[in-house]
């Protein structure tokens, strides 16, 4: 889950912040998730959502 939240989730809003301040922001996202996924067997669980799209001009 953490690879997830540090490739596509978290990577678009990295550059919005100082480099200073990209670490902890991650970390908070990680332990955020983990909390509100977390499964009384220890384990964590998160749905994947996905919209598809499709457009015309």
């Amino acid at each position: 889950m953490i690879r997830w939240i540090d490739q596509p989730s978290i990577v678009p809003l990295l550059p919005c912040l100082p480099e200073s301040q990209r670490g902890s922001f991650r970390d908070s996202v990680a332990r955020r998730m983990v909390e509100r996924t977390l499964q009384p067997s220890g384990t964590c669980f998160e749905t994947f959502r996905r919209i598809n799209l499709s457009a015309e001009r």
